[in-house]
């Protein structure tokens, strides 16, 4: 059939894709309206043309992919719109029949739970892998396994509760050859543990354990080889050397065992080819809406492409991420709802990459990923997240995958809520990026020894510009040690945190965290921030003239690079940052060139500490400008010119100071925005 001249084609899941794509006669499927795309961008590049997917819920079977052939000339956009995210859903998800699991219901765990045991048979074709993978600190990413969803919810594969009370240890570790990973050998690892955690598991299971080896970040998870009940042992693979006798073991916890099954939860049965799940008595699988994702790529790939916007979009269900954005320019990103994905949601690069009005939850790994700008070049890349909202991710591979990760020169992330995930919540490398006006809220949750903004750049001593701002960090530490709202570690440079507002950042003494810490920082700025009930506003290590001796062949090789760089008088980074003239005649592992000034602390539930407010450890305090800080009693004393920032409490009578604070959680992003705070200039 032939189609009216028309700059929109339209998609409806009761469409025909013969019909010629209009309003009234829609396509079926989103793969022939982006055929249609690439026919019409040959007679029309110069035209504005939209795929407008009506509401309802679109199937792929392949990517939504967009190129340069699809793209228009001449700043001509290429729009994808739905007619609302929480009504039009783009999914990878395929129709699943649900039967009951009469063989496998326990009559004493269905009295118990009150639910009934149901299982879909996995396609005999199926590319997701058949098992939960090998996971943790340094791994390679490998891909997620299938999901299954019912009635719109993915369920969680089950898993023991984690009881950090319940410790173990390595006993013995074995020399292995190992398959998946090229070059690199593993241990066959024997773990002695409570026998408590070996309470509910079955010998039919395919289990796996998830648990922390040695340091307080080292998460990993691994196939159960065998168990042994009567010792308390557990039989594991890892990487050579993730694991060494006597090294402790805690926050365990057993997954994909069927004891465990609750409304939910499912078990992953690769011997037969089934994933078996609970429903509550009171369903019906029968009547159920119940889904199966074994969708390996990403729902929506742009590559080599510019002026595209998409917008007005639900997308769930997809093992890789929802979106994937490579080597594209001026792309927007809007009012998107991004859930249950196995890996992230948004992986993109380029330039002026614009996402905003985004909600992302429920992810396996980060939230969005952002390369864009280039570092040594320093050329800005113009990209900005805006008004998003990310919670709960990093569900499958749980440490260091924050919610956003940047790339490059010159990014901006501004009025998001960043809030409970299980590790760091925004992290980076590069130059220049803002980070201003969000709020960061109950993250760096689930492990010690991280901060809620982590900064990792002391081996690249040029990436520096960065600029926190503005932001709110509220009930962060309270679960584990040394747990921080920022988190400035291995001499890192050039960061500059002002006119923040710190509220209940940490928790009992024994914790030893701050609102800020700083592992031997160069050019560190900190000035005109509020802390509000937190034990501890700044400690500054001078690490590397103590413990951080680990650290120094890294850091010497670093400086002495850095140096032959700085030879280079084209460097453009000579210009954008004057302190690196003193970058060579300057003691690194004592430098002088930190401020912490015109800072207030006021503290309700703790007594201000004028000893502990902020401390400077490991080398003399007088290397550090401390200059201007106040430990307020009564928040009225905040009223002065100096201190004008902090207005929100000002004036409030000491028995409204909680309410006071709380709502200054809420207002303090608007106060930023009116006092210009994201504006390295105006701080």
């Amino acid at each position: 059939m032939t189609r009216d001249a028309s700059d929109t084609a339209h998609v409806s899941s009761d469409g025909d894709d013969r019909a010629p794509g209009t309003a009234g006669a829609p396509f079926a499927t989103v793969g022939r309206a982006c055929d249609w795309l690439v026919e019409t961008r040959k007679q029309a590049p110069d035209a504005e043309l939209t795929i407008r997917l009506h509401a309802g819920r679109h199937r792929l079977d392949r990517p939504l992919a967009i190129g340069a052939d699809a793209c228009g000339r001449n700043g001509a956009k290429t729009i994808v719109r739905g007619d609302g995210r929480d009504r039009t859903f783009v999914t990878g998800c395929t129709v699943a029949t649900a039967r009951p699991a009469i063989e496998d219901a326990n009559p004493s765990r269905r009295a118990q739970s009150l639910c009934r045991l149901h299982f879909i048979d996995l396609p005999a074709r199926s590319e997701a892998p058949l098992d939960l993978g090998t996971l943790g600190f340094g791994l390679p990413q490998l891909p997620a396994p299938p999901a299954l969803f019912v009635d719109g919810k993915r369920l969680s594969w089950t898993r023991s509760r984690v009881a950090p009370s319940l410790h173990g240890s390595v006993v013995a570790s074995e020399r292995r050859a190992w398959k998946p990973f090229r070059r690199r050998r593993r241990d066959g690892l024997t773990l002695a543990v409570d026998r408590r955690v070996l309470a509910d598991s079955r010998p039919e299971d395919d289990l796996w354990i998830e648990m922390v080896i040695g340091e307080s970040w080292r998460w990993f998870m691994a196939h159960v080889e065998r168990i042994d009940r009567s010792r308390g042992l557990i039989v594991t693979s890892l990487p050579e050397a993730t694991g060494t006798p006597g090294q402790s073991v805690c926050q365990i916890a057993l997954r994909n065992g069927s004891a465990q099954l609750e409304p939910g939860h499912a078990v992953l049965d690769a011997r037969r080819r089934r994933i078996l799940f609970a429903l509550p008595d009171s369903a019906d699988a029968g009547t159920a809406d119940v889904e199966f994702c074994a969708n390996p790529g990403p729902l929506i790939r742009l590559t080599g492409a510019s002026n595209v916007e998409l917008a007005d979009l639900g997308l769930y269900g997809g093992l890789a991420s929802a979106i994937l954005v490579d080597r594209s320019d001026r792309v927007a990103i809007g009012r998107c709802h991004i859930r249950d994905f196995g890996l992230g949601g948004i992986d993109a690069t380029g330039s002026a990459i614009e996402i905003s009005d985004c909600e992302i939850h429920h992810v396996g790994t980060g939230g969005i990923r952002l390369r864009s700008g280039n570092a040594a070049e320093l050329r800005p890349g113009s990209s900005l997240i805006a008004r998003c909202e990310i919670h709960d991710w990093a569900e499958w591979k749980r440490v260091y995958e924050p919610a956003i990760r940047l790339h490059g020169v010159g990014s901006r992330v501004t009025d998001c809520a960043i809030h409970d995930g299980p590790h760091m919540a925004l992290t980076f490398d590069g130059n220049d990026h803002v980070v201003a006006r969000n709020r960061f809220a109950r993250v760096a949750r689930d492990f010690a020894d991280m901060g809620a903004i982590y900064i990792d750049l002391g081996d690249r001593p040029l990436m520096r510009g960065i600029v926190i701002a503005g932001n709110v960090f509220h009930d962060i530490g309270a679960c584990q040690p040394l747990t921080h709202a920022i988190y400035v570690d291995r001499a890192s440079f050039g960061v500059r945190v002002a006119g923040n507002l710190f509220v209940r950042v940490g928790g009992p003494s024994r914790f030893g965290s701050s609102a800020i810490y700083a592992n031997g920082p160069s050019d560190l700025v900190i000035d005109r921030n509020l802390f509000v009930d937190c034990r501890t506003a700044l400690i500054l290590n001078f690490y590397l003239a103590d413990w951080g001796h680990i650290d120094l062949e890294r850091a010497h090789r670093a400086w002495r690079e850095t140096n032959v760089r700085l030879e280079d008088p084209q460097l453009p980074h000579h210009r954008a940052y004057p302190e690196l003239a003193r970058f060579q005649i300057e003691d690194r592992i004592l430098p002088p060139s930190n401020r912490f000034v015109e800072n207030a602390v006021r503290n309700h539930a703790v007594a201000p500490d004028p000893a502990g407010a902020w401390q400077v450890r490991y080398g003399p305090a007088e290397l550090v400008e401390l200059r201007g800080n106040q430990l307020v009693g009564d928040p009225r004393e905040l009223a002065s010119d100096r201190v004008a920032i902090l207005e929100l409490i000002a004036g409030r009578s000491p028995d409204d100071a909680q309410r006071a604070v709380d709502q200054a959680c809420i207002d303090w992003p608007a106060v930023a925005a009116r006092l210009r705070l994201d504006n390295p200039s105006a701080i």
